[in-house]
């Protein structure tokens, strides 16, 4: 049986748990699994909760190094957010024998922590970084033929230009709200914007862009993210996907809804 493997974030992470609802029962199937099932491959899923663009890319490139490449059925990256941190330690904590099917030699999925803004930098330097990220997995994937897919899953950069929210733990055990709380952006807005669309038009003629779901992945330039342009563009719409108002990662509907879109993106292409 090939292998589907895939990285991402929160919307993708086997084991989310929501921090807005640490009682709730999340453990419905996510959308790596419900769409191996589809595929008839055998899921490796590197997703993780609050990871970056960078954790992403390194753990598909360290799967697709670590595993025969006639094994390998398909490639997926749900990118996260721009101004996240990734970074890796040497030494960490490996929490069972094997994870989904990675053993521990090759699974570094809990050598990584995370900032949910980087230090260093500025938004601008952090969406090229993410895009060279985009272009590398593309790359990689075709030097070795290896069949892929790539989308935002969540906007790119627009939560953190238009002021951060509180996070749901926040805004649930501490009282803070979700506007009027948003911190501000530390750069000037118009101005920032305009160089990220330049940078996004400057890489759609190295970039695959019918591999990349979404494309050219900011509303502004006619693209979208996954979870908006799959789940809806605003509470109404997305009331049936995600687990609320407060918490808005995809529920068992959203999950399903998910995979339908992807599994009907490969069969179509």
């Amino acid at each position: 049986m090939k292998k589907l493997i895939v990285s991402g974030d929160s919307f993708t992470d086997p084991r989310f748990r929501s921090t807005a609802y640490p009682d709730m029962d999340t453990s419905w199937p996510k959308w790596p699994e419900l769409l191996g099932k589809k595929l008839n491959m055998r899921v490796i899923n590197l997703g993780r909760g609050g990871s970056g663009n960078e954790y992403i890319y390194s753990t598909l490139q360290d799967a697709i190094m670590n595993t025969p490449k006639d094994e390998i059925g398909m490639v997926i990256a749900g990118w996260s957010q721009a101004q996240r941190r990734d970074y890796q330690t040497s030494s960490h904590n490996i929490e069972a024998k094997t994870w989904h099917g990675v053993t521990p030699e090759n699974n570094d999925r809990y050598s990584w922590n995370e900032h949910r803004v980087n230090p260093d930098g500025d938004l601008v330097s952090w969406v090229r970084k993410s895009l060279r990220h985009y272009y590398g997995l593309q790359v990689l994937c075709e030097r070795y033929d290896i069949p892929y897919v790539q989308f935002q899953m969540i906007d790119l950069y627009k939560d953190y230009i238009d002021g951060i929210m509180p996070t749901e733990h926040e805004i649930m055990f501490e009282g803070k709200d979700s506007y009027a709380d948003r911190e501000t952006y530390p750069g000037d807005k118009k101005a920032d914007e305009e160089k990220i669309m330049q940078i996004i038009i400057e890489h759609e003629s190295h970039i695959d862009t019918s591999k990349f779901i979404g494309w050219p992945i900011t509303r502004t330039l006619g693209g979208w993210p996954m979870n908006r342009g799959v789940m809806g563009w605003n509470q109404i719409e997305e009331e049936p996907y995600v687990i609320d108002e407060i918490d808005n990662h995809p529920n068992a509907a959203g999950q399903e809804l998910i995979t339908k879109y992807i599994y009907e993106y490969i069969t179509k292409k």
